[in-house]
């Protein structure tokens, strides 16, 4: 799962939902935002990951740096770590604004993904 800030919604929603059966999968979420402070739901997020002891949650900061990393929008080198150890033909689920998305899609297809295994919901202002 890959998300950009309040692309997160439907993220959760399907977290809660896997929470709630008690399912077992592996899930790495990969949440963008320009900084800890544009970090929402972070309660509600902490105790799906209590719920689901196989979900990663990686927080990728474009704007502001922590802990001595430089902040900067996700690109293909950050993507292929975070996203290292996972099946190429993995389900892969992408929210956020449309211009991300299509990069990430890009991306994704670069680095080996299935592309018919590519979703996403499509939103905009």
């Amino acid at each position: 799962m890959v998300a950009g800030g309040i692309g997160i919604t439907p993220m959760l929603s399907m977290l809660q939902e896997m929470a709630a059966r008690g399912e077992d999968h592996l899930v790495t979420l990969v949440w963008c935002n320009r900084s800890p402070r544009d970090i929402l739901f972070a309660d509600l997020l902490a105790d799906i990951a209590r719920r689901l002891p196989r979900l990663r949650i990686i927080h990728h900061l474009s704007r502001e740096t922590t802990d001595g990393v430089s902040a900067r929008r996700l690109g293909i080198a950050e993507l292929e770590d975070y996203l290292a150890g996972c099946s190429k033909f993995a389900t892969i689920f992408l929210c956020g604004p449309p211009a991300m998305m299509e990069d990430l899609r890009k991306m994704l297809v670069r680095l080996g993904f299935c592309r018919q295994r590519i979703h996403s919901e499509e939103f905009s202002l």
